[in-house]
C-alpha cells in the first residue's frame, strides 16, 4: 500500500534527524549486479537521510566484483569496500559490516537489488521505538529452488 505523502514527509523529516544510517551489503561473486546495488543505495540514502554510510562487503569473490565496487568509488562518495581474502559466509559478512558501521542505525541488504531501498525510511522511523526492524520480500524473485529453500527446514 502506497504511504501518503504527508506520512512520508514525516518520515524523511524524522530519518534526516538521526545521526546516521549504515547500510550493509554483503556481495559474493556479484560483479554483474553491485554497481547498480550501490547506485541504488547512494540515491535513496541521500533522500532520506542526512548522515549514512553503504559498507560492500566482499566475501572473498571469484570474480570482479571487488574491482567493480572500486570502479564506482568516486562517484560514490558514501559507500567503502571491505574485503575478505577468501569466502567466509554471509553471516560472517554481516558481522564484518555490523562491525565497522559508523552509525547507530544498521541495516542489511543483499546485492541483488530486489529491494525498494527508499522504505528503509519507514523502517528507521520504526526503530525509534522498537529495538530490531524486520523487513522482508513480499514478491521473491527467486529461482523456485531458492524459494522452496528458503521456507527452512524441520
Amino acid at each position: 500500500m502506497p504511504v501518503s505523502q504527508a506520512i512520508l514527509g514525516s518520515i524523511r523529516m524524522d530519518a534526516a534527524n538521526r545521526t546516521g544510517l549504515s547500510l550493509v551489503i554483503p556481495a559474493f561473486n556479484e560483479a554483474t549486479v553491485i554497481a547498480r546495488a550501490i547506485a541504488e543505495a547512494e540515491a535513496s540514502l541521500t533522500t532520506y537521510f542526512g548522515s549514512f554510510e553503504v559498507l560492500v562487503v566482499d566475501d572473498g569473490s571469484g570474480d570482479t566484483t571487488a574491482a567493480e565496487v572500486s570502479a564506482t568509488l568516486p562517484s560514490a562518495p558514501h559507500t567503502r569496500l571491505l574485503r575478505h581474502e577468501g569466502n567466509r559466509g554471509y553471516g560472517v559478512a554481516l558481522r564484518t559490516g555490523f562491525e565497522a558501521a559508523r552509525f547507530d542505525l544498521v541495516a542489511f541488504t543483499d546485492a541483488d537489488c530486489q529491494f525498494d531501498l527508499t522504505e528503509l525510511a519507514q523502517l528507521a522511523d520504526l526503530a525509534a521505538d522498537t529495538p530490531v526492524v524486520v523487513g522482508y520480500r513480499a514478491d521473491r524473485k527467486d529461482p523456485w529452488r531458492r524459494r522452496f529453500l528458503s521456507w527452512g527446514t524441520t
